[in-house]
C-alpha cells in the first residue's frame, strides 16, 4: 500500500492510503476539502486526545447544496497514529446508527469510570 503522511505539528503524523485519496479527489472539490478537515480532525483526536471508538471506522456528512454521508476507515498502527485507508459513501441511516453506538459506547465508558 502506498501512503501519503501528513504532519500537523512537531510530533503529529497521520496517514493517508494513496487510494483513498485519489476517491476523496474525485468528488467536486467543496465537498473534498470538507471531507479531509474532518479526517484531520478525528486525526487529532484519535492521537492527541487518546480518543477511543468501537470500531475502526469513522462517519461524517458534508452538508453542501445536497448532504453527502460517508466512512473512512482506519487503523492504529504501532506507534499510536492512524493510518485511513477506505473511503466509502454511505447514507444517513448509517451516519445515525454510527452516532447512536458513539453515544451508547460514551455512556458505557461514563458508568464503568463511575462504578470504580
Amino acid at each position: 500500500m502506498d501512503f501519503s503522511q501528513k504532519f500537523t505539528g512537531d510530533e503529529f503524523i497521520y496517514q493517508l492510503e494513496v487510494e483513498l485519496l485519489e476517491e476523496i479527489e474525485s468528488l467536486p472539490k467543496k465537498y473534498a476539502a470538507t471531507i479531509i478537515g474532518q479526517i484531520d480532525a478525528a486525526a487529532i483526536k484519535l492521537s492527541d486526545e487518546g480518543l477511543t471508538l468501537p470500531l475502526n471506522y469513522m462517519v461524517g456528512v458534508v452538508n453542501i447544496e445536497r448532504a453527502l454521508f460517508f466512512k473512512v476507515h482506519f487503523i492504529i498502527i504501532r506507534e499510536g497514529y492512524p493510518v485511513f485507508y477506505k473511503f466509502d459513501i454511505t447514507d444517513s441511516d448509517e451516519y445515525l446508527d454510527y452516532l447512536n453506538l458513539i453515544k451508547s459506547h460514551e455512556t458505557k465508558k461514563k458508568t464503568i469510570k463511575d462504578e470504580t
